[in-house]
């Protein structure tokens, strides 16, 4: 048996380590935020001084009283990344025995207090 023969001891199973600096990610999405708006205005600017309707395609593109443009895909993005982070949340809780668990019923009154209307009734929050 030589010296580079030794084996190492099995290392501890790892923790899940997701860093996230909230003033990092708050001024990313800000910006894009910003970003979107001034592209709103300059294309609407355009399109009701200047004359041009369509802009070549940028009017529908960044237009936010419509669908399937850039600031709806955004916000689909937004949602879907805080779904993955849930997700990951209580699949990390899950594994470790954590007593916090994700119950339908705390999303459903998250998702009605933001609400500016009144929820359907199938939603009694």
């Amino acid at each position: 048996m030589t010296q580079n023969d030794h084996t190492a001891p099995p290392s501890p199973p790892r923790e899940l380590a997701i860093v996230l600096k909230p003033v990092r990610i708050a001024l990313a999405l800000s910006a894009i935020v910003v970003a979107l708006t001034v592209a709103n205005s300059v294309v609407l600017w355009i399109k009701f001084y200047a004359g041009h309707d369509t802009l070549h395609g940028l009017t529908p593109l960044f237009d936010f009283n419509r669908e399937g443009n850039l600031p709806a895909f955004y916000s689909a993005c937004a949602l879907l990344l805080c779904a993955v982070l849930f997700g990951t949340i209580a699949g990390h809780a899950a594994e470790t025995g954590d007593r916090w668990r994700p119950t339908g019923s705390a999303s459903a009154r998250s998702s009605c207090s933001w609400q500016s209307t009144k929820p359907p009734s199938y939603m009694a929050c």
